[in-house]
């Protein structure tokens, strides 16, 4: 899938499809604090897959997820319930929104990459990508419903964790723009 191809995708709720394959739509988030990026480790996965916190963009668009804040913007609002359902915390700084990455799932492995979590089968994801600054503390995260394990990593450390390639490579991007220490 080419940068072409997403901008001919028609929307379907969390279901984003171009041409003729199917991706889930996706919202994650690259949450810094005390120079240390948060991952998390979701269930209902196979194997080791560390990733940024992320959901189904319509998880966190539902007028009846709203969080009722003043004065907070649109992107506050779905990092604040996404970080609030996955990892207990909901206070950001700065938000900002900075594009967004596809994930193509290998032919081969595409049922350990999606739907033991979802029941469903994509051809990968779609993820709008946001970075916000983490006002909690590290001692203060709690595991979601969804998730194992929580983990607050150095930069340089990231590598460690197996993120997948477009996800390593769209972080790595951000963090370089944004002038976060990688």
């Amino acid at each position: 899938m080419s940068v072409d191809d997403l901008t001919k995708v028609d929307f379907d709720g969390a279901i984003v499809r171009v041409k003729d394959r199917t991706y889930r739509h996706d919202v994650s988030v690259a949450a810094y604090g005390s120079g240390k990026i948060l991952l998390v480790k979701p269930t209902g996965y196979l194997g080791n897959n560390w990733r940024l916190p992320q959901g189904a963009v319509m998880d966190f668009l539902r007028p009846d997820v709203e969080i009722e804040l003043k004065d907070a913007s649109d992107d506050a609002k779905v990092v604040m319930k996404l970080l609030k359902a996955l990892v207990g915390c909901m206070e950001v700084g700065e938000v900002r929104k900075t594009g967004n990455y596809h994930i193509d799932f290998e032919e081969d492995a595409r049922e350990l990459s999606d739907a033991q979590a979802t029941g469903k089968v994509f051809h990968g994801k779609v993820i709008d990508m946001y970075l916000a600054e983490m006002l909690c503390e590290e001692s203060r995260l709690v595991k979601g419903a969804r998730i194992k394990d929580i983990r607050m990593v150095a930069p340089p450390d990231i590598d460690k964790y197996n993120l997948s390639i477009q996800e390593a490579v769209a972080l790595k991007a951000v963090l370089k723009t944004y002038c976060i220490d990688y």
